[in-house]
């Protein structure tokens, strides 16, 4: 037999035709199934037709190319398609013609929705067995009570079946009871075929997300049947929790004193501390975390962490800066941080308040405010004094332009003024910047001893931003007033004045106590009394107590306990007149106390001297014997006048007061004899200050040059912090200038009170200053001369004068 291959390959490529073709409807049925799941009937429509054409018959189950059996229901599909165009007969007949072939619960389903009272027109003498399916609501189980976000709850719910029908294509619709943020679920979860009197577990997984929040929630379940008929319905409820992430609020924010924060505007507020807290279950790793500032970026530390554990606060640390052109009255500080995998970002701000600066941002700096070109601190007639000052700006920015001004204040010297009363000036920020005001001094005006100037810094509206006042010593003369009186000059004085007026006083009282005098010859000695002993000057008030001439008893009859002026007590005296008395004054126990300065700077001397008053007298009640010894203080007043030698005369003394005395009184004053030996050892002292003297002011001369009509100006010498040695400086000053005025006519000494300056000519004028200073050895006297046109310094030196104990 003939082997023919190509008949063989012919038959098997028409089987294979046979086949595709035969299986075509299969694919047209379901082209049209998957049309009517997504509703496109009037697509699925042409496809059931197609169908149709080769296999008519609804079945469950019909080979198909994979080998395995697969659903046909072409008449079913077709008329439920047709039944959703609005053509219900059409649809009717095609949904009959599918429950007479097979019947299904969704070709019952639909029939009914075309004809509620729709039964089989076969006429079937046995209804079809229908299901009944439901829950099982008490066996339904959750995997946990609680949905944590993130993680997920499952529902194992039993649906049973009590009908004598097969429940099929059943599921489950799940719907959330309530609004809940986070939760996550299938709607839709399928139920499968359960058989009569069966029953089967359906699963429903609910899911957290990281929106989930703390509370409670519900779903609801709806078990349908293939034709959306609802069988039953059953809520289940449960409870959620946020995910265990990190969830972070703002903590505090405080001033670096942990003070509450208030920013003052162009200070910037260094260290300042805010917190971040982690209030959730999950830590954050590697958050990166931003700030800003009123927009503006905000550098703060630390920069980085690892991670924020739960329930950990990190505090981060910055500076703030509010420029004063800002106006408002808060300033938001936001904050911002991010998980690096960008799961988790949290961002909220605080708003804190801005005010202006408690205290001035810019303002003087009182240690750097300062005299500068004075002489040890004074204001001399040849100085030149300037105002140092420097201004800081705290701000962290530059300050707006300013005026610093000067003015010189009441009660301040003559003679001194200021050159430029106004300055303008900018300060860099968290600068400062120094600057001066100079001081004109006109040398024959000046007067006085001290002065006082105002510094304000103003803007340019004329606000004032801050003020300092700063005084200055003035010394106007070159004349050291004496602060203490020698014992040569107190000897002087009682010598040549007081032993004299002693003398009329003691006379005057003893002609008073002459008996049977006239009461004209009593007024004449009291008119004498007053004019030789008591010239009180410019109407002062002189003094007695009753107590140096009146009995105790006179005295508290009349009441005469007080001191009494002077016209009052010669009153009182001329209400007695005297049978015979003498007063006794010991001249030779006499005492006598320093020179000393009153109220009024006028100097004054205190003598002690025994007192006796012996003799009878006549009061307006009866007589008395008088018979009384006290010790009387006489306080002499007067005025000095310095003498061309240096040497001081004496005026205008009067008696100012007569008091009663104790011998406490007299402790520290010298007898007649005791004076004259201190003013011996004065003497001796003197000439060896001369000595020492000559080879400090021979040295100044030496540094003139050899020229005719030379004019020293000399400038106050300055004399502080010598203690007790001041006694000794007016003598050394006397002696000084002498020995300059030694090389007359050559060389003229002139007071610097006298210059003008403008008329200073080189190598002609020249200024002399000085000071002195307490040392060991005894009083320093150091000497400068400068140039008086160019203020060049030519020569400085000094000498030590000793043998003050001598």
């Amino acid at each position: 037999m003939t082997s023919r291959p190509w008949l063989i390959a012919f038959l098997l490529i028409g089987l294979s035709v046979q086949i595709t073709l035969g299986q075509q409807f299969v694919n047209f049925y379901k082209l049209g199934a998957k049309l009517n799941q997504e509703e496109k009937w009037s697509e699925s429509v042409k496809y059931f037709e197609e169908a149709l054409k080769t296999n008519a018959h609804d079945t469950k189950a019909i080979a198909s190319r994979t080998g395995r059996p697969s659903e046909y229901y072409p008449n079913r599909e077709l008329g439920i398609a047709l039944l959703m165009l609005g053509k219900k007969d059409e649809a009717k007949k095609y949904l009959e013609k599918s429950y007479a072939d097979d019947p299904t619960e969704r070709t019952v389903g639909y029939l009914k929705k075309i004809d509620p009272n729709w039964q089989d027109p076969r006429f079937i003498a046995e209804a079809p067995k229908l299901a009944k399916p439901s829950f099982e609501k008490e066996k339904i189980e959750k995997s946990t009570e609680t949905l944590e976000g993130g993680q997920t709850l499952t529902l194992k719910i039993p649906v049973k079946n009590e009908g004598e029908g097969r429940f099929e294509k059943g599921f489950i619709q799940t719907s959330a009871s309530n609004a809940v943020k986070g939760l996550e679920f299938e709607s839709t979860v399928a139920v499968g075929d359960v058989r009569a009197g069966a029953n089967r577990v359906a699963q429903v997984t609910l899911k957290g997300s990281s929106l989930l929040l703390d509370g409670k929630a519900s779903v609801t379940l709806k078990l349908e049947g293939e034709g959306g008929q609802l069988w039953d319905e059953v809520e289940v409820h449960f409870k959620t929790l946020s995910p265990a992430a990190p969830l972070l609020k703002l903590g505090s924010i405080l001033a670096a004193n942990n003070s509450k924060l208030i920013l003052e505007r162009s200070r910037r507020s260094k260290g300042v501390k805010f917190s971040i807290k982690n209030e959730g279950r999950g830590l954050l790793s590697k958050p990166k975390v931003t700030a800003t500032f009123n927009s503006n970026p905000v550098m703060f530390t630390p920069a980085t962490v690892a991670t924020i554990l739960p329930n950990e606060s990190v505090t981060y640390a910055c500076d703030l800066f509010v420029p004063s052109s800002m106006v408002a009255a808060t300033i938001p500080l936001k904050i911002t941080v991010q998980d690096p995998n960008g799961t988790y970002q949290f961002s909220d701000e605080w708003t804190i308040p801005v005010q202006e600066p408690q205290t001035p941002l810019v303002h003087f700096e009182s240690p750097l405010v300062k005299w500068e070109g004075t002489r040890e601190g004074y204001i001399t007639p040849l100085s030149r004094p300037v105002i140092k000052f420097s201004i800081v700006n705290e701000a962290d920015e530059e300050s707006k332009p300013l005026m610093v001004k000067a003015s010189l204040q009441g009660n301040t010297a003559s003679g001194i003024a200021i050159q430029a009363s106004s300055q303008a000036i900018k300060v860099d920020a968290n600068g400062k910047k120094t600057a001066e005001i100079a001081l004109s001094i006109n040398p024959k005006q000046l007067k006085g001893e001290q002065t006082r100037l105002l510094l304000r810094i103003e803007d340019v509206q004329q606000k004032l931003i801050d003020k300092i006042e700063i005084e200055g010593k003035v010394l106007s003369s070159s004349k050291i007033e004496r602060q203490n009186y020698t014992y040569s000059d107190i000897l002087s004085l009682v010598e040549t004045n007081i032993f004299g007026m002693i003398d009329e006083y003691q006379s005057y009282f003893n002609l008073l106590g002459r008996p049977r005098q006239s009461a004209n010859v009593i007024a004449s000695y009291k008119r004498q009394l007053v004019q030789e002993c008591f010239m009180a000057k410019n109407n002062e008030k002189v003094y007695f107590s009753p107590k140096i001439i009146l009995p105790d008893s006179l005295i508290f009859a009349k009441r005469l306990t007080a001191d009494l002026e002077l016209d009052t007590y010669l009153n009182n005296i001329a209400s007695v007149w005297f049978d015979s008395c003498q007063t006794t004054l010991d001249i030779e126990a006499a005492r006598f106390s320093q020179i000393q300065l009153g109220s009024k700077k006028e100097p004054y001397l205190d003598v002690f001297l025994p007192k006796k008053i012996h003799g009878r007298l006549n009061a307006l009640y009866g007589k008395m014997n008088l018979d009384k010894e006290t010790m009387t203080r006489f306080r002499f007043y007067f005025k000095p006048v310095e003498l061309p030698d240096g040497n001081l005369a004496f005026e205008d003394i009067y008696i100012k007061s007569v008091r009663e005395a104790t011998s406490k009184d007299t402790i520290g004053t010298l007898t007649n004899e005791e004076l004259k030996n201190e003013a011996t050892k004065e003497a001796k002292m003197g000439m060896a200050m001369s000595s020492q003297l000559s080879v400090l002011v021979s040295d100044l001369k030496k540094q003139l040059p050899s020229v005719p009509k030379q004019q020293i100006y000399l400038e106050p010498l300055i004399y502080d912090g010598v203690g007790g040695l001041a006694n000794y400086v007016p003598e050394v000053s006397k002696q000084m200038i002498r020995q300059l005025e030694k090389m007359q006519p050559r060389l003229k000494v002139i007071n610097s009170d006298e210059c003008v300056l403008t008329q200073m000519v080189p190598k002609r004028d020249f200024i002399v200053s000085g000071k002195f200073e307490k040392s060991p050895q005894g009083l320093k006297v150091i000497l400068a001369l400068q140039d008086g046109k160019t203020f060049e310094k030519m020569w400085e030196g000094f000498s030590v004068i000793t043998n003050f104990n001598q």
